[in-house]
């Protein structure tokens, strides 16, 4: 899961978050021909909080009675916005949301990877292919990519990777944009 959801760490709670309740989200498109013109009074119901769960699950509004697949409630967190629910269980996941210096560095790295990546498949080299790489970049990015030097090195086959803190034009680089900043690249096959 960790891998999946490219996330640093996982931590099993029993912990319980403070919730300010829920808010029922209905699905007008199965609603609709259910209700009619009924779906209407439903949805100004839901807004205004006029609903009620049962033990089993399913809500009573306006005189309704919904099953799963015509809502979904959405818990409303009095923490933070990183809480969602997962459907149909007792089950919620909660996301640290804030970036550290270190995350964005390693972002950097990642995207500097996939711009590395998409020159050698554009080029048309073997995935097997080692490379030579030049980058010509500002200071910010030149410190990220020098503390992720061996994981860009790794992940792109690079026998040489130089990071010059400058731009530099010439026809023969390629130029990408990494957090909005211009990057000039040059990446050849090894001799």
């Amino acid at each position: 899961i960790k891998e999946e959801i490219n996330s640093k760490e996982i931590i099993y709670s029993k912990e319980s978050f403070s919730l300010g309740g829920y808010q029922l989200k209905l699905n007008p498109r199965v609603l609709g021909p259910k209700l009619g013109h009924d779906v209407q009074k439903c949805i100004i119901a839901a807004r205004e909080d006029k609903w009620e769960q049962d033990d089993k699950g399913k809500i009573l509004i306006e005189g309704y009675i919904l099953e799963e697949d015509e809502f979904t409630l959405e818990p409303i967190s009095n923490e933070d916005k990183g809480i969602q629910k997962i459907s149909g269980f007792n089950v919620f996941i909660k996301l640290d949301l804030n970036i550290t210096s270190d995350l964005k560095s390693e972002g950097f790295a990642r995207d500097l990877v996939r711009l590395i990546q998409n020159i050698r498949r554009d080029t048309k080299l073997e995935v097997t292919d080692k490379v030579n790489v030049e980058i010509f970049c500002s200071k910010k990015l030149k410190e990220s990519f020098l503390n992720h030097y061996e994981y860009i090195s790794e992940q792109t086959l690079s026998h040489s990777l130089n990071i010059q803190e400058k731009i530099k034009s010439d026809d023969n680089l390629f130029t990408g944009k990494i957090s909005g900043e211009e990057i000039n690249l040059s990446v050849l096959k090894k001799k």
